[in-house]
């Protein structure tokens, strides 16, 4: 039986990079895999691989980066690091390397050539597949080059020790300016990506030995996309195996003015279908903190669950453990009393064991340094 859920204590102690300096903004893009994770700033152009060793985490390295802008998303599963860099020379790439028993080694760069499209503001991998989105947002910017491009996603798969073009896919119908592959996640036979400017989520499949637009999700009930309110549906994807979660953090909860946000879940029925399972609510009552626009962060490991919000101040996290049936409430984050700067919570990740939670406002080291908290997942 799941006990009322209590808040986590924080007495871990913080992760800083060895080369911390002001206005890095460290700790903007966390990713946890086994017992190592990927720390990336958001400012500067840092990503670093951080190691657990007991009860203690140490940077193992910081990558050799070969762009010169602002970190996009990063991903780390298995033996793949991946480094989406939106902003290098104009046009996004994705730096991608591998690591084999703690040595990292680059193995490529992957870039399309269109200009300011973004590419690599999201990322995935999952075996020998890997989707990247360039969600090409500046088609209303009057002094931009961009050509009109409503958004995109790459599919690639690993042949030998390179990852080559499998498929490429856009908005149907596409629509200017529709941020579409600004969230993007693969696992298994299926993809998952977002439409900008709708409350879809687009799924495709490899089911037939290719790569193919498979179906649609919408909000629960339908009928939500005719209302006036966008809920961002689609704004935060996170898939484990049979299990899917859809993040919602502009579902009105209370009304247009009250509470935001919702996490749709879904299970993967015979026939390869999609089943809508359970909507989980932006509870934002006590004990819980206050977490404005719940879903707009969420991560998944196995049967635990970790959703924050949009953190422009200081925020929080829910934690939940799936029953087998259901997702439960068993955690909350809340930041320490002394914190009284902004951004905590702002990136997360979790796994049976730990919780990192970034802090970029963070200034032990620096103005908005940056910093990343270290919670134990002791239930």
């Amino acid at each position: 039986m799941i006990e009322e859920p209590y808040p986590v204590e924080f007495k871990e102690g913080k992760l800083y990079p060895g080369d911390y300096g002001s206005h890095q903004q460290f700790g903007r893009h966390i990713d946890i895999w086994d017992n190592y994770a990927l720390i990336a700033s958001g400012k500067e152009n840092g990503a670093y691989v951080f190691r657990n060793v007991g009860d203690q985490w140490e940077e193992l390295e910081k990558l050799e980066l070969r762009a010169n802008y602002g970190i996009g998303d990063v991903c780390f599963k298995g033996d793949w690091i991946l480094v989406g860099t939106e902003y290098a020379n104009g046009s996004g790439k994705v730096e991608v390397f591998n690591m084999v028993n703690e040595e990292i080694e680059f193995v490529q760069e992957i870039h399309s050539n269109v200009k300011e499209d973004w590419f690599g503001s999201a990322v995935d991998v999952s075996g020998n597949n890997m989707i990247i989105g360039a969600s090409a947002p500046w088609s209303d910017c009057e002094n931009c080059e961009m050509e009109s491009e409503p958004g995109k996603v790459y599919i690639y798969s690993l042949n030998g020790s390179q990852w080559v073009l499998e498929a490429d896919f856009d908005a149907n119908p596409p629509r200017e300016n529709d941020g579409f592959g600004q969230e993007v996640a693969i696992s298994g036979h299926f993809a998952f990506v977002k439409s900008g400017s709708k409350d879809t989520v687009y799924v495709y499949s490899d089911l037939n030995g290719y790569w193919a637009f498979d179906s649609y999700l919408c909000p629960e009930p339908a009928e939500a996309l005719e209302k006036e309110y966008n809920q961002q549906f689609g704004y935060s994807i996170q898939v484990e195996e049979d299990k899917l979660m859809i993040g919602a953090p502009s579902y009105p909860v209370d009304g247009p003015k009250g509470r935001k946000g919702a996490v749709y879940c879904y299970e993967r029925q015979e026939g390869n279908t999609w089943t809508f399972k359970e909507r989980i609510l932006n509870p934002n009552t006590v004990p819980v903190p206050e977490v404005n626009e719940f879903g707009s962060t969420l991560k998944v490991d196995g049967d635990y669950m970790i959703i924050g919000g949009n953190t422009d101040y200081i925020g929080g996290g829910v934690v939940y453990k799936y029953t087998g049936s259901q997702w439960v409430n068993i955690h909350y984050i809340s930041p320490p009393d002394d914190l009284v700067s902004h951004g905590f919570g702002i990136s997360m990740d979790i796994s049976e064991k730990w919780m990192l939670v970034g802090h970029v406002g963070d200034m032990d080291t620096g103005n908005e340094a940056g910093a990343v908290y270290v919670f134990e997942n002791n239930y």
